[in-house]
């Protein structure tokens, strides 16, 4: 396990959000909201990779970096309970791309 580097990727993680989120509350509503999650996303992923010493490929896409994780986590579940929370903490969370949307985009690639 390389902790170390996985708390990096989640520390970066954590800052993307973190932009999305101050756009948002400034009701700044443009593309650059959903590259910060698309970012966030994409680190966190990487940092499940990082935490079990896998490779980390140099790739955004968030399907294929699904794939390298897919049975470290349950996504359908962490999405729901994001979705379902209540808060201004969660409220940017809401965003995120249930996995059943992610595989018919990957359906048809």
């Amino acid at each position: 396990m390389n902790k170390t580097a996985a708390k990096e990727w989640l520390r970066i993680a954590y800052h993307d959000l973190l932009s999305a989120k101050i756009l948002y509350d400034a009701k700044h509503f443009t593309d650059s909201i959903g590259c910060d999650i698309q970012q966030s996303i994409e680190k966190v992923f990487k940092a499940i990779l990082a935490s079990k010493n896998r490779k980390i490929p140099k790739s955004h896409d968030l399907i294929e970096l699904y794939s390298y994780i897919e049975n470290e986590i349950e996504i359908n579940v962490m999405i729901h309970r994001l979705y379902c929370s209540q808060g201004p903490q969660n409220t940017i969370l809401k965003s995120v791309i249930p996995i059943q949307t992610m595989n018919c985009l990957r359906e048809k690639r």
